[in-house]
């Protein structure tokens, strides 16, 4: 078998399928791709064809640069992989049918499913390439607070993995938004809006798909590593948006609602009450500047005297207190 034939056939199957595949698409997908005529655009992309199908038999390296740039292409002009799964596998069907009716060689089909299987596993690292600073940008402007900074250091991860640097995703049990989200300041705010359970969740699943990316990405399967960091992609921006609403309510923050946190853990807690005096007098005569300064000398105050541990909490409560809440009942106030 000489390969100069093979890639003979398979330019005569582009020149069938290319027009009369391209016609079938709707025409807003068409000129997404910038095709305005169908049969220019099969003229000018056999030679990008020939290109690709001559490094897949004669030059791997070249053929992998060339379906990785592609997929970036594609990325950027804002098609899903999903899309381009469906047309790879639609186009594979039809030369597929087309092979078996014309009673081509059966090594042809062989070299068509190889290519094909080749060509989605680049074209899907081309995709990974290409999303990961769009997307970590995007995070870096959504996210400003210190926990969600430590969100944008688990977020960092992936680019060890995309280097191929070899190390360890770090354990649930380890991870500093674990300890945060042990701490009874967390679990005070998250019980008022309801998400304790949620964001458990999804800090779960955050570290099962970290782990399930970094095998498929060191194995070489580009497409299932794809679908998982789109997976990803949500689930930190999920969690980064839910942290940003804990931030928001820890200025607001009833001492009912923090009775109502006590009442439904069902042990033993200690809440300790400051509630100033002729505060809303000097906010009236001095400005809001100078109660929110004593509120945060107060707090400051009362920080330094309970211990530094997840077992307590220092919260300014709407209304004028500072509550200090604690599972430590040994503590002597």
């Amino acid at each position: 078998m000489h390969i100069d034939h093979v890639i003979e056939e398979y330019l005569k199957l582009f020149d069938i399928f290319c027009e009369s595949y391209l016609e079938e698409l709707p025409p807003n997908v068409r000129k997404k791709q910038g095709i305005i005529d169908v049969k220019s655009f099969c003229r000018e992309k056999r030679e990008v064809f020939k290109d690709l199908i001559y490094s897949f038999f004669n030059d791997k390296k070249k053929f992998e640069k060339l379906t990785i740039n592609m997929g970036r292409q594609l990325y950027k002009n804002d098609l899903s992989i999903a899309f381009v799964i469906d047309i790879t596998n639609t186009l594979f069907f039809k030369v597929i049918n087309y092979m078996n009716t014309e009673h081509l060689p059966n090594y042809l089909i062989d070299y068509v499913n190889q290519f094909m299987q080749k060509f989605t596993n680049f074209v899907a690292l081309g995709f990974i390439l290409e999303s990961f600073p769009e997307k970590e940008k995007k995070l870096k402007a959504k996210l400003s607070s210190a926990i969600t900074r430590n969100l944008l250091l688990h977020f960092s991860r992936l680019k060890g993995v995309l280097r191929e640097e070899d190390y360890e995703i770090e354990r649930l049990s380890n991870c500093p938004i674990t300890h945060y989200m042990q701490s009874l300041e967390f679990k005070i705010i998250c019980h008022k809006l309801d998400i304790c359970k949620e964001t458990k969740r999804i800090h779960s699943l955050i570290h099962t798909y970290l782990r399930l990316f970094k095998d498929y990405f060191n194995e070489k399967k580009y497409l299932p590593a794809y679908i998982i960091l789109i997976t990803l992609y949500f689930l930190f921006e999920k969690l980064g948006e839910i942290f940003n609403n804990i931030e928001s309510a820890k200025k607001n923050i009833s001492l009912e609602e923090i009775v109502s946190f006590i009442l439904a853990e069902k042990k033993e807690t200690l809440l300790f009450v400051v509630d100033p005096r002729e505060i809303s007098f000097l906010n009236k005569v001095f400005g809001y500047t100078v109660g929110d300064n004593i509120f945060y000398s107060l707090i400051k105050k009362l920080v330094s005297l309970v211990p530094n541990d997840k077992r307590q909490a220092v919260i300014k409560c709407s209304y004028g207190a500072v509550c200090v809440v604690s599972d430590n009942i040994q503590i002597d106030y």
